[in-house]
């Protein structure tokens, strides 16, 4: 099974093909910020690369969020197109999902990902298959009450791993409250959605193509001003 998986909801561009568990073509761009401009022309080097052609694409993977609003706008409207046009299946993946299935850990992954105001979004896990079926997409979280939310969702939050490459900003805040815990500060590339998205298609875990969309978790900063201006306007 040939995936075309993009990730475009942080500063990493990121475009991979892959063939079921393989890496055949990946590029990754790092403190990228023309998402809009340029992800065409790199999933265009991907499929070069690759000795490919689009219609050799069995299906499509992405991140849903949460993330970037304008970056996952864009993936979608781009994966969404081919899915349409070339009639092939779509699967939209968490990017807290895809940071805990990376993970190999005997104890509870947790993800985490900056939603500013030392906020984070956040999602915990206990096992792969877990993951790979979950339809959660997460909680917001206050970096100060991360061991209250793991303690009332998790009995046993001893043996913990937090990863994200957002762990860097809140790593005093996450080794104040969990001493002994594991920390991967790696960020996720298109190959880690491309995994899960495998593990996804496999069980026909499809997205629908016209109602599929991000999840953002909370409004952009945009439209919460925007309320506030209204609910103003109603005193």
């Amino acid at each position: 099974m040939k995936l075309l998986t993009l990730d475009t909801n942080t500063s990493l561009m990121s475009c991979c093909i892959t063939e079921n568990e393989n890496l055949i073509s990946e590029l990754n761009i790092f403190n990228f910020k023309n998402h809009s401009i340029n992800s065409i022309s790199t999933i265009d080097s991907v499929i070069k690369n690759s000795n490919l052609n689009l219609q050799d694409i069995d299906g499509f993977v992405l991140s849903k969020g949460p993330g970037s609003f304008t970056g996952l706008r864009i993936a979608f409207s781009i994966i969404k197109a081919f899915s349409f046009s070339l009639n092939k299946p779509m699967i939209s993946i968490s990017s807290l999902d895809c940071l805990g299935f990376r993970e190999n850990f005997n104890g509870i992954v947790c993800a985490i990902m900056d939603a500013l105001r030392n906020e984070i979004y956040v999602n915990s896990f206990s096992s792969k298959d877990e993951i790979v079926k979950n339809n959660f997409e997460g909680n917001i979280v206050h970096i100060d009450n991360l061991k209250k939310y793991l303690n009332e969702k998790h009995q046993n939050a001893n043996e913990i791993l937090f990863c994200g490459s957002d762990c860097e900003k809140f790593e005093i805040q996450i080794k104040s409250q969990f001493p002994k815990a594991f920390i991967n500060k790696k960020p996720s590339t298109a190959y880690d959605y491309a995994l899960l998205g495998f593990e996804k298609f496999k069980l026909n875990l499809f997205d629908d193509v016209f109602s599929s969309s991000p999840n953002y978790i909370r409004v952009s900063q945009a439209q919460e001003n925007l309320i506030l201006k209204n609910n103003n306007l109603t005193w």
